[in-house]
């Protein structure tokens, strides 16, 4: 049993707006994704014979979502293999028929249950929102005839239903063919990009500028897709949440167990050290005392008690003993995945096994101390630039 299909060499083109991962990861004859085959293939031969067939229909899904989620256990699977450790996929629990990803008995150090799960910063409504989106994005490039443009897109909002996309491909097409080329391309070497000629598109909540940008030496070449370039503007990010809300789902979800607990979490946004804290141990804010006489203190900071770790009522979630953080895993950056274990300071039954041999953030009177451990390209024995170079 294979993951992937056998290809030929033809469909080397970048990936569609509409197409889902797999797909084109299963179909792109482009060298590095060769590369990424070829190693998921190796990994997938040593997943159990008894999980394949379950697993293979996860991974191959055309849900985002749902392969991204597949690769993770994969990954991680791979991980605590090269680890030195015994895998039991799906261990039966006392007291309920749910059942975690894995328990995992290195060769010298406690046995502990892992669980695997994305979090992702996407309500259910802004997934159908961005697919909407996509699906005009690939209309324009299919339908927009625009050899000596490229199309400049500036993006606010999103659609609340299917937009017209073919409408807006036919009043595109019209406006470009208005245009003189000659007065385009002097208008643009000026840098006077405030008057290039602009076109504007709106529907249900989803606002679009368009301009015309030459395409200068690649003019004339109809293989090139019209879109140029995408802004989506300023916008407010909240990555904590996601993470904490996706700790907190698998948190609760097996009750109180023999051994230690690790959840893994990819997170699939950019997050950063202070977002995953954040999600851990509770929100930051400033607090500053103001005195009868209206001084103001200098601000301190302080955590809301919102975190997985930390409610209203203090310590919560004791179950869990640790949380490692993989962020943004995807087929294409497997050597320079960052791996880092979170200790729970409170956790009933605390960390002290086979991933302590990657980067820890150990807390210890109060403080978090950050110790340095392997790295994915070593433990994957992967050169850092693969697969754009073999390894």
């Amino acid at each position: 049993m294979k993951l992937f299909d056998e290809t030929q060499d033809v469909g080397s083109e970048a990936a569609s707006y509409t197409e889902p991962n797999f797909v084109f990861l299963n179909r792109t004859s482009r060298e590095e994704f060769v590369r990424i085959r070829d190693l998921l293939e190796v990994w997938f031969e040593r997943y159990p014979s008894t999980e394949k067939s379950e697993f293979r229909s996860r991974f191959r899904s055309s849900n985002n979502f749902q392969h991204q989620g597949a690769f993770l256990e994969l990954f991680l699977h791979e991980l605590l293999l090269r680890l030195g450790c015994k895998l039991e996929l799906h261990p039966s629990l006392d007291k309920t028929t749910k059942s975690p990803d894995f328990l995992v008995e290195p060769q010298a150090s406690q046995k502990f249950y892992l669980e695997a799960t994305v979090a992702t910063g996407e309500t259910v409504n802004e997934t159908a929102a961005r697919a909407r989106e996509n699906t005009v994005y690939e209309v324009l490039n299919r339908l927009v005839e625009s050899p000596d443009y490229f199309l400049s897109l500036s993006v606010r909002g999103s659609p609340e239903s299917p937009p017209p996309a073919r409408k807006l491909a036919n009043y595109i097409n019209r406006e470009l063919g208005f245009l003189e080329y000659d007065e385009i391309a002097r208008i643009y070497k000026l840098d006077d990009l405030q008057n290039l000629p602009r076109w504007y598109f709106d529907h249900g909540g989803w606002h679009i500028e368009i301009q015309p940008i030459p395409k200068f030496k690649l003019r004339g070449n109809r293989g090139v897709r019209p879109i140029g370039s995408r802004s989506t503007g300023i916008r407010m990010v909240d990555n904590w949440t996601p993470i904490r809300d996706s700790i907190i789902e698998k948190g609760k979800k097996y009750g109180e167990l023999d051994m230690p607990y690790v959840i893994a979490v990819n997170a699939l946004e950019y997050v950063d050290t202070i977002d995953i804290l954040q999600a851990l141990y509770g929100q930051e804010e400033y607090l500053i005392n103001i005195s009868d006489n209206s001084e103001a203190s200098e601000p301190r900071l302080h955590r809301k008690p919102n975190g997985v770790w930390v409610g209203p009522n203090g310590p919560q979630y004791t179950r869990i003993s640790a949380v490692l953080m993989v962020t943004r895993l995807s087929t294409f950056n497997i050597p320079r995945a960052d791996l880092h274990l979170y200790h729970n300071p409170w956790a009933q039954k605390p960390y002290e096994s086979v991933l302590m041999q990657l980067h820890q953030a150990v807390p210890i009177d109060g403080k978090i101390h950050w110790m340095d451990g392997k790295n994915a390209d070593t433990i994957f024995d992967l050169s850092p630039t693969w697969p754009d170079n073999a390894a």
